[in-house]
C-alpha cells in the first residue's frame, strides 16, 4: 500500500461527514434566507435599520429653502382674551391701564364634551289607502341600538384607522365624551355597522372584478392562533381585503371571476402561475421590484450577479422613462418587441453560479409577463400598489396578534376594505362611514 493512501473505511467516513456537513449548510442557508433574503420584510430582518453612509451634507433643509412654520394669521380668532399685568415685576407697585398690546395667537383644543342624549319621537301614520302602518325614520336615528351614526363611525375610526385596542377605545370614549360602554358593546357596534355596509362591500367587489388592472398580494394572518392568509386586491381607487384559509390560486380566481379580462400584477409566487392557466382571457405583469431585489442579492455574492443586476437596473430605468412619456400604441408594440429581444440576448448567458442560474430561469419562465406594462397603458411595472395596501394590515397584525372569531374576520374584511378605499380616493373615511350609516337609517 502506498504511504499516502488511507484505509477505505476511513475514506468513507470522511465522505459521509462531508455530505452531512453539506446538508447542514444547505439547511442553515435556507433558514437564514428567511431573515436576510432579498424578499424578507423589514419586520423580520435582524438589522432593520442599517446605518446609512454619511453624505457629507449638514442635517436639515438646505439653506434658503422655504420654512415649515405653521401660519395662524389668516384665521379669525374664535375668542379674544385680554390679559393685563397687575403689579410691577420689579417693585410690586400697582400698574394702571396698558399703553399697548402684543398679539400672540395660540391654538387650544376644547375641553372634553359629554355625549348628547337625543330623544326621537317617531310619528306613526296609517295609510288611508291600504291601511299600512308607517313609522317615521331619520338619518340620525338608528333602527336598532342606542348609539347614533357618528358614534358608530367614530368607534370604527379608533379601532381600524387609529388601531386602538377595544380597551383603549373604551377608555377614550369615557374620558373624552363621558360615554361608558362595555367591551362587548364595542364589538357589537362593529358587527352592527358591518351588516349595514355589506351592500357597499359587494359593490366594491364588483368594481374590483370589472377593473382593467388589479394588483394582488398576500400575507400571513391569524384567527385564534391558526395561520390564515390575508389577500389584497388593489386598483387605482379601491382596495379589497379578503381573509381566507388558502394561499392557492382559487382565492384570486373567486374574487376576480373566471372570465376576468384585465391585467393581474403580482410577484412570482407559484399560485399566480396556476391562476394564469385558469384565467385564459387575462394578462399578467410580474413585479420588477421583486426581480431587482433578487438580482441585487446575486450581485452581492458573485461577479456574474453584478453584471446581470447592472443590466436589469439600466433596462428598468429606460422602461420607466418610456412609460412616463405616454407613448402611442404602435410605439408600445415596437418597444415591447425590442424588450423581448433584449431579454433573449440576456438569457443566452450561461452562468456558473447557482443563484444566477435560478434568476435567469425565472426571467425565462415569465418571459412575456415582464413587459405587459410596455404594451398596456396604466399598468405599473411593480406591485407596489398592493404592497402599500398590505402594509397597514401587517401593522394591525403585529399590534393585535390574532383575530378571535369568524365574525371578527368578516368585520375586519369589510371595515378595512371600505376605509382603505375611501382614503385612497382622498376622502375622510370617518365622515364617509357616518354618511353611509345615515343613508341606511334614513332608508329603513
Amino acid at each position: 500500500m502506498h504511504e499516502n493512501c488511507v484505509p477505505r473505511e476511513e475514506f468513507d467516513k470522511v465522505v459521509s461527514e462531508l455530505q452531512a456537513l453539506r446538508k447542514l449548510v444547505a439547511e442553515l442557508q435556507a433558514r437564514l434566507e428567511r431573515y436576510e433574503g432579498p424578499h424578507t420584510p423589514p419586520s423580520m430582518r435582524g438589522m432593520r435599520y442599517p446605518k446609512r453612509e454619511p453624505t457629507g451634507r449638514p442635517p436639515g433643509k438646505p439653506e434658503g429653502s422655504n420654512g415649515a412654520t405653521r401660519k395662524l394669521e389668516h384665521r379669525k380668532p374664535d375668542e379674544v382674551v385680554p390679559i393685563k399685568p397687575k403689579t410691577c415685576s420689579n417693585c410690586k407697585h400697582y400698574l394702571g391701564e396698558p399703553i399697548g398690546w402684543i398679539k400672540q395667537l395660540v391654538e387650544e383644543i376644547p375641553e372634553p364634551q359629554p355625549a348628547k342624549l337625543l330623544e326621537f319621537q317617531k310619528g306613526i301614520c296609517i295609510c288611508q289607502n291600504c291601511g299600512t302602518e308607517n313609522i317615521a325614520a331619520d338619518a340620525r336615528c338608528p333602527t336598532k341600538g342606542e348609539l347614533g351614526p357618528r358614534t358608530l363611525a367614530f368607534v370604527q375610526d379608533l379601532r381600524f384607522k387609529e388601531r386602538f385596542s377595544i380597551l383603549m377605545a373604551r377608555r377614550f370614549l369615557k374620558e373624552r365624551f363621558g360615554l361608558e360602554v362595555s367591551p362587548g358593546t364595542i364589538l357589537n357596534m362593529t358587527s352592527r355597522t358591518v351588516k349595514m355596509l355589506k351592500s357597499s362591500q359587494n359593490v366594491l367587489a364588483m368594481r374590483i372584478r370589472r377593473s382593467q388592472v388589479v394588483y394582488v398580494d398576500e400575507t400571513g394572518f391569524y384567527i385564534n392562533g391558526e395561520r390564515v392568509w390575508l389577500w389584497i386586491f388593489a386598483t387605482e381607487n379601491d382596495v379589497l381585503v379578503a381573509i381566507r384559509y388558502s394561499r392557492g390560486s382559487r382565492v384570486p380566481k373567486q374574487i376576480l371571476g373566471k372570465n376576468y379580462r384585465g391585467v393581474v400584477v403580482s410577484d412570482c409566487f407559484s399560485a399566480y402561475d396556476l391562476l394564469k392557466k385558469q384565467l385564459k382571457k387575462a394578462k399578467f405583469q410580474k413585479c420588477w421590484a421583486h426581480l431587482l431585489r433578487e438580482s441585487k442579492a446575486c450581485a452581492q455574492q458573485c461577479e456574474e450577479g453584478k453584471q446581470i443586476h447592472a443590466e436589469l437596473k439600466v433596462f428598468f430605468s429606460k422602461m420607466k422613462s418610456f412609460i412616463d412619456s405616454d407613448p402611442q400604441p404602435d410605439e408600445r408594440s415596437v418597444e415591447q418587441q425590442a424588450a423581448l429581444e433584449w431579454l433573449d440576448r440576456l438569457l443566452m448567458n450561461d452562468p456558473s453560479e447557482h443563484r444566477v442560474k435560478k434568476l435567469l430561469k425565472r426571467l425565462s419562465k415569465h418571459r412575456e409577463d415582464w413587459f405587459t406594462c410596455l404594451l398596456m397603458p396604466d399598468v405599473e411595472p411593480t406591485n407596489n400598489r398592493a404592497e402599500r395596501g398590505i402594509r397597514p394590515q401587517v401593522i394591525l397584525r403585529r399590534l393585535r396578534g390574532s383575530l378571535r372569531s369568524e365574525r371578527g374576520k368578516e368585520d375586519h374584511e369589510v371595515m378595512t376594505s371600505l376605509m382603505a378605499s375611501w382614503e385612497l380616493k382622498g376622502l375622510n373615511s370617518t365622515t364617509e362611514l357616518e354618511n353611509e350609516l345615515c343613508r341606511s337609517f334614513a332608508g329603513s
